[in-house]
């Protein structure tokens, strides 16, 4: 396996956006799926949402989503394909590692495949724990 590019985090996503039509396969992830079944909605923070099929997924069923991605050419994309769910998906360009999300502010936190970096303070895995409201849900699947 090639290691990956020295490249700003943004920048290699970005490009890895524009090297294909698309990246992932447009189906939701079947973790998800089979583990929020039956779960009651709310508000939901899709990490790293890329082409957006579980956020897409998510607001298909019932969920108010902010899906969060660092890579711009990925959030059009996913933003292209939100027709008819414009009210319940927010589609936002962040970077985790400067700009954490708002403390107990979602019932579901969804984090699937995405590329955590550890650091000393474990400041992003922090973050995304507190998200997580009284009640609610991190599933958190790592590559």
């Amino acid at each position: 396996m090639s290691a990956r590019p020295a490249l700003p985090d943004d920048l290699f996503w970005d490009e890895m956006y524009r090297s294909r039509d698309r990246v992932f396969s447009g189906a939701p992830n079947a973790v998800l799926v089979r583990e929020i079944t039956g779960l009651p909605v709310g508000r939901a923070l899709d990490v790293g949402c890329g082409e957006g099929a579980d956020a897409l997924w998510l607001a298909r069923h019932g969920w108010q989503v902010t899906a969060v991605d660092i890579s711009e050419t990925a959030l059009r994309r996913a933003a292209a394909d939100t027709a008819g769910l414009t009210d319940r998906v927010a589609w936002r360009h962040a970077d985790l590692t400067v700009a954490p999300p708002a403390p107990g502010a979602f019932d579901l936190v969804s984090v699937q495949y995405f590329p955590l970096r550890r650091t000393p303070e474990h400041t992003v895995l922090r973050g995304l724990l507190d998200a997580v409201a009284p009640g609610g849900t991190l599933l958190f699947r790592h590559p």
